[in-house]
């Protein structure tokens, strides 16, 4: 069991999308954590906030693709965006189809 404060540096294998790698660091250790990160690519970093048994919880710390984790998420679950995507869809064909029938008028 990790202490409480234990930051956790995660990365995607580059070698296979499905294996998620990573190492440990004491809660005095962040630089040395940022150091480390330097040579992954697609990184994060999570830091321990409460752990029970083999039940733990971690908080997503401002770095390395924290904020590109969020934001897909954030629009992943958004109930607006398939809406978006069939009005632009629509808008797409309805232009496409406006082309069409210009060209053939115009003959």
């Amino acid at each position: 069991m990790y202490p409480i404060g234990t930051l956790k540096l995660t990365w995607i294998n580059q070698n296979d999308y499905t294996i998620l790698e990573s190492t440990m660091y004491k809660t005095e250790e962040l630089d040395k954590a940022l150091i480390d990160a330097e040579k992954r690519k697609d990184w994060m970093l999570f830091q321990l906030t409460w752990n029970k048994d083999d039940a733990y919880s971690w908080k997503l710390l401002p770095y390395g693709t924290a904020d590109e984790f969020v934001r897909s998420m954030k629009i992943k679950d958004s109930l607006i965006i398939p809406y978006l995507a069939i009005a632009g869809a629509g808008l797409f064909i309805y232009l496409i189809l406006d082309k069409i029938s210009r060209n053939g008028s115009s003959k």
